[in-house]
């Protein structure tokens, strides 16, 4: 793999791991807002209803009360209130908590709704000066902050597939631009060096890393051209030496050739 192919995926990955954190985050705190918010509604929603239901109960009679209870709902399908009976033999787990839930406390737990799915659910009891027979129960649908949680991790992916597109679009070109010509134009001019050419010195515009680069490599090679052509005069020196002493030789042995005839 190349190096702007490598920069670019790093980059996408640096992205959309920052970009997930952050929808994780994000979603964490908002749903904690939900819930903080839910429960304090909750809290005061079924203490109300239950003092309204324990004077009702004092003046008219517990059916009276129950009664009431029921019409506060309204039929909403998000929000249900019911006067929730229970067992006094605990043959539920929930009627073993509803059984030893003292008068004024509250009890939240997680519960479902008939055609709304999840729901968050609260219970209290009346002090009526009687044995409990039952508790008030509030549960809404845990529908609206579902929708949330979906929306928000849908538009984070979308987010993160935009920037990833984006980023990767970016870097490739700047990438290819700032990098991979610079890179590709010195790697050529290398192998033109192993080959012995030091001509056509490298031009690269701007003034970064890589043009300095390409200028040190200049020098190089004009340091190389020069010990080169040093190297080539000495050798033809030399050669010239060896030349002249080889005559010189040959003289010599015509001379004494000579002399013997």
């Amino acid at each position: 793999m190349k190096l702007v192919p490598k920069l670019t995926l790093m980059f996408i990955l640096g992205t959309s791991a920052v970009l997930a954190v952050n929808g994780y985050l994000r979603v964490r705190r908002e749903v904690g807002l939900f819930e903080s918010d839910r429960a304090r509604d909750h809290e005061v929603m079924v203490r109300d209803l239950a003092r309204a239901a324990l004077a009702v109960w004092k003046t008219d009679g517990s059916a009276r009360a129950i009664t009431t209870i029921d019409e506060v709902d309204g039929n909403t399908p998000t929000l249900r209130i019911r006067w929730q009976p229970f067992s006094r033999e605990h043959s539920t787990p929930l009627d073993q908590r509803l059984a030893n839930l003292q008068p004024g406390q509250t009890l939240s737990m997680a519960g479902h709704l008939a055609g709304a799915g999840r729901a968050s659910c609260i219970y209290t009891t009346l002090a009526t000066g009687e044995a409990a027979a039952g508790a008030i129960s509030l549960c809404e649908s845990l529908a609206a902050q579902d929708a949330y949680v979906h929306k928000t991790i849908s538009e984070t992916i979308i987010t993160t597939l935009t920037l990833a597109t984006v980023c990767a679009l970016l870097s490739g070109i700047l990438g290819v631009w700032l990098v991979g010509r610079p890179v590709s134009a010195l790697s050529s001019k290398a192998r033109r060096i192993g080959e012995g050419d030091f001509s056509a010195p490298l031009r690269l515009q701007g003034n970064d890393e890589l043009s300095a680069l390409a200028d040190d490599i200049n020098a190089m090679c004009e340091q190389l051209a020069a010990a080169a052509a040093r190297v080539a005069l000495e050798t033809a020196n030399r050669m010239a030496a060896v030349e002249q002493l080889r005559h010189a030789d040959r003289l010599t042995t015509v001379g004494k050739l000579a002399s013997g005839l």
